[in-house]
């Protein structure tokens, strides 16, 4: 059946059809193409009122010019995308640099969300180097650290190069992004780019693929890691987790819950160790000995924390529901999947300029307190001063003051009780070697320290008392080559030490004479087989050297700084 419209005037028509026909009782006229009607508009056309499903009057036309006179402005789809690309298929290029218009807030343009394909508006980088993990402006220039190496590129300037004059800078007609400028060495910032840190014309950054701290100055870039710490960093470094690695979550379903069908939300009870910062949305959802829940699909969205409730629990909702098999009431039991990778936590300490850098195994976020080495680098001593007792999530300096956080919450740094971290107290600890004529065994006396009262011995320990002997026919360690390590029993502080017998004081650890602290080491030493005798009838350590730990105690002073200035010990060459 035919549509017959007349019209008394050329013009340009469409014929339009109306799009939910099969809706039941009754079809629902809508404009098609759009999932509501244009404002202003009737709530459908006419022509396609019906209230039967006779495909005629399914059927429409609209008329392409506005108030339909002759002649009058059409009907347009508006304003169109800058470009439509035939194939517009996601392109990504790690290696790559693209910049947007200007901004310009005095004039009011924001062209920060136009991309003219029609300038040179990209700069590539070497893709062998890596992707582009932290980009930082200097001056003019602006910093680029890819994974293995690191450069800069020219801002509204380029380069020229000859025999005579060497490199000139030259302005004009040249793009944003002038020429890439290496920076000699091979070096990158890795995977972690919390690992930067800068202070006036300085850079740090961590190289864990080199195993190397950097800094990044006028003279180009120093190994720091160098100073003093080279065997530190090599292994620290070499230990940390390069691809991400799997942790698990223990749960069992809250008791009194009931599934009679698939369900998205539920509640569970953890350990009491765990708190709501471990649980992550997009963790896997694991059934133990469940196999209908598709472990790959099950993933939470949303967690909601009880645990004022008594006893303590979490509600977890997933993104589609699941199949629980099993008697609820017996607590069926799984856990939560989620992945992460070792962490370089560092920035400048305004306050002590110090580049302080936390080197973590396993993030703050997944454990605290564990696996962790948060230590400080000092321009003014160009060396590493001192480890810490704290492993942050984040570091940041402000109008003179450090800050740290964890989970969620904010420290200020070098204020209060020193040694506390994070409301824990932390006792400070210095451990070096007494290495004085190596080649000669000695037997140490006693020991002793200038300092503030407060410090105690924790542990001194003598080297391999007898050098390793080969013999020379067959080219295998001799049986007398026995390594024997000896120790000493800890030193108490002054005021630990203290005690009294019939009037008397007597100190059991350091004793002070004339401004020293002095000790004689007592050995405690475990019996060895065919010993006359045991360590505690001995005194002295025997050995080629000592290692040696001296620590701050918690009773002297708690609240007070404690110095200390040397240490030294007697001995004499053992026979």
């Amino acid at each position: 059946m035919a549509y017959i419209l007349e019209v008394k005037y050329y013009n340009s028509l469409l014929v339009r059809k109306v799009m939910d026909i099969n809706q039941t009782p009754f079809p629902k006229p809508v404009w098609p193409g759009l999932p509501w009607n244009p404002p202003q508009y009737p709530s459908f056309p006419g022509e396609a009122q019906t209230q039967s499903s006779d495909s005629i009057k399914n059927w429409f036309v609209e008329e392409s010019r506005i108030k339909g006179g002759y002649n009058n402005p059409s009907v347009s789809l508006g304003v169109r995308a800058y470009l439509n690309e035939e194939n517009p298929n996601q392109e990504y290029r790690s290696s790559s640099l693209i910049y947007s218009g200007v901004f310009n807030s005095r004039t009011g343009i924001n062209n920060t969300n136009v991309f003219s394909i029609g300038e040179s508006i990209t700069k590539d980088l070497n893709p062998k180097d890596g992707s582009v993990q932290k980009l930082f402006a200097e001056d003019t220039n602006l910093n680029i650290f890819q994974q293995q190496k690191c450069s800069y590129i020219l801002i509204n300037k380029n380069t020229i190069y000859s025999g005579t004059q060497g490199a000139a800078e030259t302005q004009g007609a040249i793009p944003v992004l002038g020429q890439v400028v290496p920076y000699l060495g091979k070096y990158g910032i890795s995977e972690y780019p919390n690992s930067f840190g800068f202070f006036g014309n300085r850079k740090y950054f961590v190289d864990t693929e080199r195993q190397a701290v950097l800094r990044l100055s006028r003279d180009g870039l120093t190994e720091i890691s160098n100073y003093g710490m080279k065997d530190y960093f090599r292994d620290t470094l070499a230990n940390l987790n390069i691809g991400y690695k799997p942790k698990k979550l223990f749960w069992k379903f809250k008791t009194g819950q009931t599934f009679n069908q698939p369900v998205s939300t539920f509640d569970i009870t953890f350990d009491s160790s765990i708190n709501s910062c471990d649980i992550f949305k997009g963790s896997i959802f694991q059934v133990n000995g469940d196999p209908s829940v598709n472990q790959q699909n099950a993933l939470v969205n949303q967690i909601v924390d009880n645990t004022d409730a008594d006893p303590p629990y979490y509600t977890i909702t997933l993104n589609q529901p699941i199949a629980i098999t099993g008697n609820p009431t017996l607590e069926p039991e799984g856990y939560l999947v989620y992945y992460y990778k070792s962490d370089i936590v560092a920035n400048w300490d305004n306050y002590s300029k110090n580049y302080t850098v936390s080197i973590q195994k396993t993030p703050s976020y997944v454990e605290s307190e564990i696996n962790y080495s948060t230590l400080s680098f000092d321009e003014r001593n160009n060396g590493w001063i001192s480890f810490y007792g704290f492993k942050p999530s984040f570091l940041f300096s402000r109008a003179g003051k450090f800050y740290s956080t964890t989970g969620n919450y904010i420290y200020q740094h070098n204020i209060g009780a020193p040694g506390v971290f994070y409301e824990r107290k932390v006792n400070s600890n210095i451990s070096f070697v007494f290495n004085t004529n190596p080649s000669t065994n000695k037997n140490f006396q006693t020991v002793s320290y200038e300092g503030s009262n407060g410090w105690f011995i924790s542990s001194f320990t003598g080297g391999t008392s007898g050098p390793t002997i080969v013999d020379p026919i067959n080219q295998q360690t001799s049986a007398s080559a026995v390594t024997i390590t000896e120790r000493a029993a800890a030193i108490p502080s002054y005021n630990e030490g203290y005690y009294s017998e019939n009037g008397r004081v007597f100190r059991g650890g350091f004793n002070r004479k004339e401004n020293y602290y002095v000790s004689n080491l007592l050995n405690n030493t475990p019996y060895k087989p065919e010993q006359v005798l045991s360590g505690e009838y001995m005194t002295g350590i025997k050995g080629y050297y000592a290692n040696v730990t001296i620590a701050t105690d918690s009773t002297t002073s708690p609240n007070a700084i404690k110095e200390l200035w040397a240490v030294g010990t007697t001995f004499v060459r053992s026979s």
